[in-house]
Formats: C-alpha cells, sequence, structure tokens
C-alpha cells in the first residue's frame, strides 16, 4: 500500500493486484480517500482465496483554521485589533482588505494581526471583510473575518423642550 499524505486527507493505493480488494472501510476500489487518520487495511481475493490483511498508516496533513473570532463590530474612526490565532502550531498569517463603498481607507495588506483605524461615511453600518491566508504543514487556507463598521451616532438634543396638551393637561 502507497500512501500519499495531503492536506487534510491521505491517499492509500493498493499496489499490483489480481482478483478483488476490501478495504477496512469497506470499499472495493484500487485506492481510498480517508480525513481520519490511523491504521487501514486491504485484503486481496482471488479465486475464492483471501490474502493476509495489508497495513498501512493514514496521516493526513493538519490544515491551518482561525482560532480567533471571525467577526467583530466597531465604532467608526477607532482602532480595530485583531489578533489572529490558529491551533496549530507554526501557522503563518497574511492578511488583505479590498478598499469598501463607504469606508474612506485604501485597500491595505498585511502580515500577522490587523491594527488599523476604519472610517465610515455614510450613516449606516458598513461591513468589511478581511481575508485571511494561513500556511502551516505545508498547507494553506484562505479565510473571512467580517468586521461591521458603525457610523457616527447622531448627537442628542440639548436644552430643548416639547410642549403639548394631552387630555387638558400641559
Amino acid at each position: 500500500i502507497t500512501v500519499v499524505n495531503n492536506c487534510g486527507s491521505s491517499v492509500l493505493t493498493a499496489g499490483a493486484y489480481t482478483g478483488s480488494l476490501l478495504w477496512s472501510t469497506g470499499a472495493t476500489t484500487p485506492s481510498i480517500t480517508v480525513i481520519t487518520p490511523g491504521n487501514y487495511t486491504v485484503t486481496q481475493t482471488v479465486n475464492g482465496n483471501t490474502s493476509v490483511a495489508t497495513n498501512a498508516t493514514a496521516a493526513p496533513k493538519t490544515s491551518p483554521q482561525l482560532s480567533s473570532g471571525l467577526t467583530a463590530s466597531i465604532n467608526t474612526n477607532t482602532v480595530f485589533t485583531y489578533s489572529a490565532s490558529s491551533t496549530v502550531a507554526g501557522t503563518s498569517f497574511a492578511w488583505s482588505r479590498a478598499a469598501v463603498p463607504g469606508i474612506s481607507n485604501a485597500a491595505a495588506n498585511g502580515t500577522g494581526d490587523i491594527n488599523e483605524t476604519l472610517i465610515n461615511t455614510t450613516s449606516s453600518p458598513v461591513n468589511v471583510a478581511y481575508v485571511y491566508t494561513l500556511t502551516a504543514n505545508g498547507c494553506t487556507t484562505t479565510q473571512n473575518v467580517a468586521v461591521t463598521v458603525n457610523p457616527v451616532l447622531a448627537g442628542c438634543i440639548i436644552n430643548t423642550s416639547l410642549a403639548s396638551n394631552f387630555n387638558a393637561t400641559a
């Protein structure tokens, strides 16, 4: 059995054979793709005679994933700070952000953490997407971090009064 450990899966392939195959997964194909690490076996049956099981160990490479939150909300003109983290040791982080209508900031990119002030020029919340590219173990994963940038709140009216007559009561 040859084993190729890919990002998130392993492919196990039986060598040259005659007759039929039966894998420990129940598959009867020459190759199987598995996502769970562990030992897998295959037997060969020729003219009603079944061979001794041959085994191989699958060890799929772990694809990095962000373990820090994927959404945030901030007020306009305040610093957005995002600390990228992953459960896969040695992960490197790169990010990019496109220019977004309603946000005065130009497009940006960087590595590691995000630390930038976003300015909403509208009166409505604006959604901004940061695209993170994570690399570890020879595997690359892309994930989005969604940030809602809230506008400046309208000010309060102070030192005014309202007079009305409700049921003859001022």
